[in-house]
């Protein structure tokens, strides 16, 4: 299952951490540009990046014996692990939830874009400066590619101040930005940082289109232009409006001397490496498999030698087949509950002797994966009859031989 309550959890883990990488090193930088493109890569990067897996091998394993190659795995091919596990079941209600806001989310944005569209109808637009003017007291603001201008503007002292930082906010499509990251957090719906993300992109939009309207403002007109539009009352939401409740924030920012924090900016870039290195990489070992060469095994002379190949290798007295089907009926509604509730899967390789009877002996999970699914393997392989011992130079011998045991849930 692609989005497993693993994740759910990395996802929020990678928001979390690169959220506060902007918050505590980028949000009083200048430079909003760059701040624009860091801010949309954090949800970018906390839904991506859980998905990817680069082996990062920590050390080797060498296990020194052969295979059962033409075993199947017993335990994929029967219904033991037919029902969810809890963690499972957690994730897809987590990916209905999400889902639900996602639709709602799709229709506000649809109801909006049909009031914008009704006021667009009702508004005249000027191509002098390339605005809709509309008659009613409202804020100045933005959606997509439009932007809209009360009347009352036009005949205001420092209006074109106004008429620029809504133009940037459409020149540069903030509002895509809006509903981008809108609908990305119906995701992270639980992060209690959602709304310091959101207040984050506004921020940044504002910071920016200030920017531009400050190059043309010569007598110092547009902070009284931009708290005088707080009395305009605002009634979409979700668009970029001249207006927005961050006057303060914005006022300090207009008082910063533009300069370029290259230290910040490298730090969080380097930290922002790290983590998404750390999340993207799986950090694992790695196993080998280490097939003794004949000539090795003919040297080996001694009668109470266990052989890992043979001339002649040892088989189940009935055949690999009804092994196989032995195995998975042992195994049936065996999974155990551990395993089932934390989501465990994998492979467990026994490994076992063959005595010159055909016995077994010395049955170990050699390579396990834990939550009882070890244990589990063992001993249904112990409970299997004979076996018809393997044969080196004509002579009966104790061999060795491991069978691999798949757990899977389905």
């Amino acid at each position: 299952m692609i989005f497993s309550i693993s994740y759910i959890i990395q996802a929020h883990i990678i928001f979390i951490i690169l959220l506060g990488v902007y918050h505590f090193l980028l949000r009083n930088d200048t430079n909003f540009k760059f701040n624009r493109i860091y801010l949309l890569s954090i949800v970018v990067f906390a839904l991506v990046i859980p998905l990817l897996s680069f082996p990062v091998f920590t050390q080797t394993t060498i296990l020194i014996f052969p295979e059962l190659t033409n075993l199947t795995n017993p335990a994929n091919s029967s219904p033991m692990a037919s029902s969810l596990s809890v963690g499972s079941i957690i994730a897809i209600g987590y990916c209905v939830i999400s889902l639900l806001f996602i639709i709602s989310k799709v229709f506000r944005f649809l109801k909006l874009f049909r009031q914008v569209n009704l006021i667009k109808r009702k508004a005249k637009f000027e191509s002098k400066n390339g605005v809709y003017i509309v008659e009613n007291e409202v804020a100045p603001f933005s959606f997509l590619k439009w932007s809209f201008i009360p009347q009352s503007i036009l005949a205001k002292e420092g209006g074109g101040l106004i008429i620029a930082h809504e133009k940037l906010h459409a020149r540069e499509l903030h509002s895509l930005d809006i509903i981008f990251t809108e609908l990305a957090c119906c995701f992270l719906f639980i992060n209690p940082l959602n709304k310091l993300f959101k207040k984050h992109i506004i921020e940044n939009h504002e910071y920016r289109a200030d920017e531009i309207a400050l190059q043309n403002d010569t007598d110092s007109k547009y902070k009284q232009l931009l708290i005088e539009q707080t009395l305009y009352p605002t009634h979409l939401k979700l668009v970029s409006s001249f207006a927005k409740p961050l006057i303060l924030n914005r006022l300090m920012m207009m008082m910063k001397k533009r300069k370029q924090t290259i230290a910040f900016k490298m730090l969080a870039i380097v930290s922002t490496a790290l983590v998404l290195t750390v999340f993207s990489c799986d950090f694992q070992e790695k196993e080998s498999l280490l097939i003794k060469s004949e000539k090795d095994m003919a040297s080996e002379n001694d009668n109470n030698k266990v052989f890992t190949i043979v001339e002649d290798q040892a088989e189940p007295k009935e055949g690999i087949d009804h092994l196989n089907s032995f195995l998975s009926e042992k195994l049936k509604n065996s999974y155990p509950a551990q395993a089932r509730r934390l989501g465990i899967e994998g492979t467990v390789y026994v490994q076992f002797n063959i005595e010159k009877d055909g016995s077994l002996s010395n049955i170990t999970a050699v390579k396990g994966i834990g939550a009882g699914c070890d244990q589990v393997a063992v001993d249904a392989l112990a409970a299997y009859g004979q076996w018809t011992p393997g044969k080196q130079n004509g002579q009966v011998v104790r061999s060795q031989r491991v069978v691999p045991i798949r757990f899977t849930l389905e």
